[in-house]
């Protein structure tokens, strides 16, 4: 037997929205979407199996996600009434959409889910050109070129993902659409292809790509953005040189394994790359990846070398390791060195030693348990190692300190108004965050009545 939702159901909803689980029903009373539509939150109602056109006018009120996934058909009168509709809403269900009900649902401002439609006619597709926002289109098996260089028009995150095959002409056609393009579904990508989407401005997904011929990538070398191609399970020496071009984030994460001389392509790639396919890295290649300028992660790695992690800490960006299971005391100290964010998510244990090594790492991102371990060794002693000095007009106090054998340098400033710090490694790099940093703070919050008065030798500590 249907279940129905009705109106002394929707009200008790509205009154406590945990009390009824809404996605169970199966049909819903006009009244009942009437007053459902005062709701202004996410509603899932994808149990529906039927709308009335009076229901879906009433639903068109609701400010919010509206969740209709169970919905297989869609009058042309709920279509025009649903385009008006404030918030991401999800048609998932839709096997067919006509071309008038495609005219009314283009006008809807928001994210579109569609994934349900295999096939979209080119005056269905010249219709969703038109709509402003995401418009999610997985399901699509097959693209017609007309229909490609109709959605080419369109603005917003376009997924295709479904698409086995793209011709040349669609993707040149594509290449001119203003927003991140999602073609994870694509087997082959043609070299003409590759050369038309290499003009694409925005993020191009795909990664459903296991090859790529060196003629593609030197062609996807040249597109600006964030490339996805974590499908691929081998990469050539040349593709990797091409690649090392690429101005953007490049997501590599499909490989397990990369050459000596790929490595060192890749590291002079700038910008985020991710290698979280890599089980294994080598002294030689994380030597080579160690010279590489933007983001790095490799959560893939289980373990790392001492020689590895040394060569690592001179990375210059962002380290994601956050497969790492163990870290030995020499890796730490070596990490502990690098000047960027260090993501060690994984690490399950880690010796006293190893902890007091991390105390001194800047931007570290550990798991609860290990973060508490490595706080219990940063009790930092702040040793004055130059007395406080009024500079320029304004009342300046500068400062050299020591701490954890580190130096830097502090600027104070004092005023009947505000007061204001400022902390400088020994590069002149200012720091204003991290485990540092917020030690110095703490220090100096408990201790500022005296600062301008310290003399060498004198010490605090960060209780």
């Amino acid at each position: 037997m249907s279940k129905v939702l009705t109106l002394e159901m929707t009200v008790s909803f509205l009154n406590n929205p945990k009390s009824i689980d809404l996605s169970i029903f199966e049909s819903i009373e006009d009244d009942a979407a009437e007053s459902l539509s005062r709701y202004e939150s996410y509603i899932n109602l994808r149990g529906l199996t039927s709308l009335s056109d009076a229901s879906a006018e009433s639903l068109s009120r609701h400010k919010g996600d509206l969740d209709l996934d169970g919905l297989q058909t869609l009058t042309d009168a709920s279509a025009e009434s649903l385009s008006r509709h404030e918030g991401w809403l999800y048609l998932n269900g839709l096997m067919n959409l006509s071309d008038a009900s495609a005219e009314s649902i283009s006008r809807h401002e928001g994210r579109l889910h569609l994934y349900g439609l295999t096939n979209l006619s080119d005056a269905a597709a010249e219709s969703l050109s038109r709509h402003k926002g995401d418009l999610i289109l997985n399901g699509l098996q097959n693209l017609s070129d007309a229909a490609a260089e109709s959605l080419s028009r369109h603005e917003g995150w376009l997924y295709l993902s479904g698409l086995q095959t793209l011709s040349d002409a669609a993707a040149e056609s594509l290449s001119r659409h203003k927003g991140d393009l999602n073609f994870n579904g694509l087997q082959n990508l043609t070299d003409a292809a590759a050369e038309s989407l290499s003009r694409y401005k925005g993020s191009l997904e795909l990664n459903g790509l296991q090859t790529l011929s060196d003629a593609a990538a030197e062609s996807l070398s040249r597109h600006e953005g964030y490339i996805g191609l974590i499908g691929l399970m081998d990469l050539t020496d040349a593709a990797a040189k091409s690649l090392s071009r690429h101005k953007g984030k490049l997501n590599l994460g499909g490989l397990t394994d990369l050459t000596d001389a790929a490595a060192e392509s890749l590291s002079r790639h700038e910008g985020y790359i991710g290698l979280i396919g890599l089980l294994d890295l080598s002294d030689a290649l994380a030597e080579s990846l160690s010279r590489h300028k933007g983001g790095l992660s490799l959560d893939g790695l289980t373990s790392i070398s001492d020689v590895a992690a040394e060569s690592l800490s001179r990375h210059n960006g962002i380290l994601e390791l956050n497969g790492l299971q163990t870290l030995s005391d020499a890796a730490a100290k070596s990490l502990s060195r690098l000047e960027y964010e260090l993501e060690l998510n994984g690490l399950q244990t880690l010796s006293d030693a190893a902890a007091q090594s991390l105390t001194k790492h800047q931007y570290l991102i550990v798991s609860e348990e290990i973060e508490m371990k490595i706080d219990s060794y940063r009790k930092i002693k702040m040793e004055f190692i130059s007395k406080p000095v009024e500079t320029a007009w304004r009342i300046w106090y500068n400062s050299e300190v020591l701490i954890n054998e580190e130096k830097y340098s502090i600027n104070y400033f004092d005023s009947d108004e505000t007061e204001d710090i400022k902390v400088f490694d020994s590069n002149g790099h200012e720091i204003d965050e991290g485990t540092i940093y917020d030690s110095i703070i703490k220090i100096f919050n408990e201790n500022s009545a005296v600062f301008k008065d310290a003399e060498i030798g004198d010490s605090f500590i960060n209780s």
